[in-house]
C-alpha cells in the first residue's frame, strides 16, 4: 500500500506528530484538526474517531519499517547477510516509529484491543519477510531448514527481544553484537549436515 497522499496524509503526519508528542489518551480530535489544518468536517470525512486515525498512523509507520526492511535485505548477498540487514534495519527503525512503540511498550491499558490486532499483524508480516529469505537460503543450500514458517515466527519472537532491549534503552552490550551472536547461534543450528556415508 503506498503512502496517502493529499488530505489523509496530511491529517495521518500531523497526527503521527502528536500522536508521538502527547499519547494516544490526551490527543483529542480537536488537536488533529488543529495540528493537520483542516475543517473538522474533512478529518470525519476520512475517520470517524481517534483511535481509527492512531491505527491509521501505525499502519503507515508499519509499512515505513516493512518498506526499509526490504530496501536493506535487496543490498545483502547471503543468508546471514540478509538476516542480519532485516534485524539491525527492524529494530533500528522501530523505536524511532514513536506510535508503534507506544502501541507496544508504553500505553497498553489505553488501546489494548487495537495494540493486540496491530502487534499480530507487525508479528505475521515480518515472519513472512524471514521466511523468504529462509526459504531463499534453503533454495541456495546455504541453509537446512525443515519448516521455514516455524523458524521465521522463533525468529521473530528472539528479535522482539532485541526490539525490547532497544525500546527500553536496557542494553548490556552493543545491539551489533547482540544481533551478530543470535546470528551465530541460528547460524550454526540451520548449517546444511553432511550425510554419512
Amino acid at each position: 500500500m503506498a503512502h496517502d497522499d493529499g488530505k489523509r496524509g496530511e491529517i495521518l503526519a500531523a497526527a503521527g506528530r502528536l500522536f508521538g508528542q502527547y499519547g494516544l489518551r490526551k490527543t483529542t480530535m480537536g488537536d488533529l484538526v488543529q495540528g493537520a489544518g483542516v475543517a473538522r468536517a474533512t478529518l470525519y470525512k476520512y475517520f470517524s474517531s481517534k483511535e481509527e486515525v492512531f491505527e491509521a498512523v501505525v499502519e503507515r509507520e508499519v509499512e515505513d519499517i516493512l518498506g526499509a526492511v526490504r530496501v536493506a535485505v535487496a543490498e545483502a548477498g547471503t543468508t546471514r547477510a540478509e538476516l542480519r540487514a532485516a534485524i539491525m534495519t527492524y529494530t533500528g527503525l522501530i523505536t524511532h516509529k514513536a506510535n508503534i512503540y507506544r502501541v507496544t511498550v508504553k500505553t497498553l491499558g489505553d488501546i489494548m484491543p487495537m495494540r493486540v490486532e496491530h502487534v499480530e499483524r507487525m508479528v505475521r508480516q515480518l515472519q513472512e519477510v524471514f521466511q523468504r529469505l529462509l526459504d531463499g537460503g534453503v533454495a541456495r543450500g546455504e541453509i537446512a531448514v525443515d519448516d521455514t514458517e516455524l523458524t521465521a515466527l522463533t525468529l521473530v519472537y528472539a528479535v522482539k527481544g532485541i526490539f525490547m532491549g532497544a525500546a527500553m534503552d536496557s542494553w548490556i552490550g552493543s545491539r551489533e553484537v547482540i544481533v551478530d551472536r543470535l546470528l551465530d547461534l541460528l547460524m550454526d543450528g540451520m548449517r546444511p549436515r553432511r550425510e554419512s556415508t
